[in-house]
């Protein structure tokens, strides 16, 4: 079902927004990954983190961030180390079984990527990067509607 935001296209966008992310999920599961564990896996990939540096780089709350981690840390997909340094800093390290998830986690994601796109012609695939790239970001709410609060 179409979300309603009052815009059609971005009713679309969300629409096929959502539909690859399920699908995305669905196949990373069987990975015991998600699109959230392979973010953090990615941003993992070049050297160890701090948690505040990988909560900053995934834009969400350290708590959030935490729980993340202790599930990859349970799945022994990423490791805690001492910093070499700063005993109060804990490092977040990918392990060999974390690389080789975060291989086949990119290898499925790109597939439901492939299998969500293959119907566009190259011309189409084209206009569409072109269109979706005319797509400004929203500017800020300056009003409310009557009777409703203000946003921003």
């Amino acid at each position: 079902m179409r979300p309603d935001t009052g815009d059609e296209i971005v009713d679309a966008l969300l629409l096929a927004g959502h539909r690859v992310r399920t699908a995305t999920d669905a196949s990373l599961r069987a990975e015991g990954l998600s699109l959230a564990r392979l973010k953090v896996l990615k941003l993992l990939e070049h050297g160890p983190l701090p948690m505040g540096q990988l909560s900053e780089a995934m834009a969400v709350v350290p708590r959030s961030t935490t729980d993340l981690v202790d599930g990859l840390v349970a799945a022994e997909l990423v490791e805690r180390r001492p910093h070499p340094t700063d005993r109060r800093v804990v490092l977040l390290a990918l392990t060999d079984l974390g690389r080789v998830r975060l291989a086949s986690g990119r290898r499925r994601a790109s597939e439901v990527s492939r299998r969500a796109t293959r119907g566009l012609a190259p011309a189409r695939r084209r206009e569409l990067i072109e269109l979706l790239d005319a797509i400004g970001p929203p500017g800020p709410v300056t009003s409310a509607p009557s009777g409703g609060r203000r946003t921003s």
